[in-house]
């Protein structure tokens, strides 16, 4: 048997362990906690479909998009991951979220060609480095911070290596 948040308070009442004045902050509470459970199958039908339409979406800038330059490439990744960040900080629908995290990641890759075209393989490395330290404490998201740690990783790994020195 399953009781409903009316049912709860009620018997919280009768028991005079609350008030009337409870019934809006349980409510709130309670809303908050039960609206974010959705199944596995609905958060991934719904991660697909965003991360789907953030691909044509992107695809469809970039084709419009003349980024055959370094430094366009390097701030429009800025301010694609920027927009990305600061709606993902403000949304709580889990398609924004994914479709935030999609933006952010297509972006940050944008800067990191930007750089790598502009800028020695080391000197990338440690933007790179410097970037995905920020991000990871910005995005509050944690398979955007798993991936920006893998970007960071590779990126000390460029960073000590450089492999345009040891191949030319």
């Amino acid at each position: 048997m399953r009781l409903s948040v009316g049912d709860v308070l009620k018997q919280l009442k009768v028991e005079m362990l609350a008030t009337d004045a409870a019934d809006a902050p349980a409510r709130a509470a309670l809303d908050a906690e039960v609206g974010d459970h959705l199944p596995w199958y609905l958060r991934a039908a719904i991660g697909l479909g965003a991360w789907l339409a953030t691909a044509f979406l992107l695809g469809f800038l970039l084709f419009f998009l003349d980024l055959d330059d370094a430094m366009a490439q390097i701030v429009a990744g800025l301010a694609l991951t920027a927009l990305a960040v600061w709606q993902r900080r403000r949304t709580t629908l889990e398609f924004l979220r994914h479709a935030s995290v999609a933006v952010a990641l297509a972006g940050f890759g944008l800067v990191i060609i930007g750089l790598y075209n502009q800028l020695d393989a080391r000197v990338t490395g440690v933007i790179v480095v410097v970037l995905s330290a920020t991000l990871i404490r910005l995005v509050p998201d944690s398979v955007f911070r798993f991936l920006a740690t893998l970007a960071m990783v590779a990126a000390l790994y460029v960073s000590v290596v450089d492999e345009r020195s040891s191949w030319g």
